[in-house]
């Protein structure tokens, strides 16, 4: 049988330690979130400097910048789009359908409000602009803001991360119990309505919804069109008949006074 490995640990270069015996040389639980693999024996303190490695929140944070500047653009793109003059394709008919569309256009404005949202209760960070995520600063193209979309200042999320990586997560994510949720949590929730069954997308294009209704009315509209033309039509079929009875009448008279006009010469 192999014998047991121990350390003695001090933390933060204090004289205090604490040891630790496991039947394994790997120890997950002297440290939170650090696992230590012992390779070799050592008479002497061994130093050991640990530091976050902030690099995946960094790419989650570079990744939600994007795909929230992704949506912001097109939903602004078909907000704005013209539809086409005699569209001859089923992509050029389709364009210009959403433009100014009242349902696109609050997700729109929703989506946006989200840049200058706070979250309360955070120790340091309680906002976007605080950790680098912003709507643009001098020298920022003027489309870009005039959309919507979002800049991201590395310099200064680097700085957060590595100040307080925590309250960086709960700014987007905060997940313990009776706390306002993240931002990202928020919009989740916000798009959520929208996408899901029986959400605000589907009651407006299912039947029923506010799509259906509207052809309900339009085609109303053009029965009432409809059978106000037939009614139309049918009055100057009746006109005409009469005129063309009136006319073969004229006729025929003048026929008549014409042949008893001969007969008298």
């Amino acid at each position: 049988m192999g014998s047991n490995s121990q350390i003695e640990v001090s933390f933060n270069g204090g004289t205090t330690y604490e040891t630790f015996i496991r039947s394994t040389n790997t120890i997950t639980d002297a440290m939170d979130y650090v696992t230590l693999n012992l390779q070799n024996t050592s008479a002497t303190p061994v130093d050991l400097n640990i530091t976050r490695d902030t690099s995946d929140a960094k790419t989650a944070v570079e990744n939600f910048v994007s795909d929230y500047n992704d949506l912001i653009d097109y939903l602004y793109t078909k907000l704005n789009e013209t539809p086409v003059e005699n569209p001859q394709t089923e992509e050029e008919k389709k364009e210009g359908l959403l433009a100014h569309d009242s349902t696109v256009r609050m997700l729109y404005d929703r989506l946006r409000s989200f840049a200058y949202a706070t979250i309360s209760g955070q120790q340091q960070y309680d906002s976007l602009p605080m950790v680098g995520v912003n709507t643009g600063e001098i020298g920022v193209d003027y489309h870009q803001i005039l959309k919507g979309e979002l800049n991201l200042d590395e310099d200064t999320l680097d700085s957060a991360l590595a100040t307080n990586p925590n309250d960086v997560m709960r700014l987007f994510q905060n997940v313990a119990t009776g706390t306002q949720e993240g931002i990202a949590q928020r919009m989740n929730d916000m798009i959520n309505q929208y996408v899901r069954y029986g959400g605000m997308i589907q009651s407006v294009i299912t039947t029923g919804g506010s799509i259906d209704q509207e052809q309900g009315y339009l085609q109303g509209q053009i029965d009432t069109l409809n059978e106000q033309l037939q009614a139309k039509e049918l009055y100057y079929w009746q006109k005409f008949t009469t005129m063309e009875q009136a006319l073969s009448n004229l006729q025929a008279q003048g026929a008549w006074l014409s042949n008893q006009i001969s007969k008298m010469s």
